[in-house]
């Protein structure tokens, strides 16, 4: 999920002081745990960039899932989930200017490709809402990194 954010005082333009943050809940039936963990890299085509990975179950449903945000303000550029358990596919989501790029993945049938090499299953060309002036799209989990520019109310 990608959202329109606005309002924060201050870019954000340091990583935070965690790398990482570990969740997790037991119950009678089933455990959940998700991980989450942010990098700076230095991607090919976009240059400086910050990595956010997250890794989820419940039961015995997986899914990891990465983020490429713009340092400064967050951004969200690109973003792929790879889910299994019941179904197994990928999904893959380019924020490019004007619209969302959504492409769904599935495993062929041999099973030796890698994930970003599946046969595309469906591809959605989905337009932007209209946003607020100097609005950013990020992501809900992104907002861990932004915590600390928002306003006190």
């Amino acid at each position: 999920m990608a959202l329109p954010v606005s309002g924060l005082t201050d870019p954000v333009d340091s990583l935070p002081g965690w790398r990482g943050i570990s969740f997790e809940r037991h119950s009678a039936l089933a455990t959940a745990r998700s991980n989450i963990s942010i990098a700076a890299r230095n991607d090919d085509r976009l240059g400086a960039v910050w990595v956010l990975q997250t890794e989820e179950s419940v039961a015995e449903i997986r899914a990891q899932e990465t983020q490429v945000l713009l340092p400064g303000s967050g951004r969200l550029l690109r973003r792929s989930r790879l889910s299994s358990g019941k179904d197994t596919r990928l999904k893959e989501y380019r924020y490019a200017a004007e619209q969302l790029v959504r492409i769904r993945r599935e495993p062929d049938s041999s099973g030796d490709l890698p994930s970003t090499q599946w046969p595309v299953s469906s591809r959605r060309d989905i337009a932007y809402p209209v946003m607020d002036q100097g609005a950013v799209l990020t992501s809900m989990s992104a907002l861990l990194l932004a915590a600390g520019s928002v306003p006190e109310a």
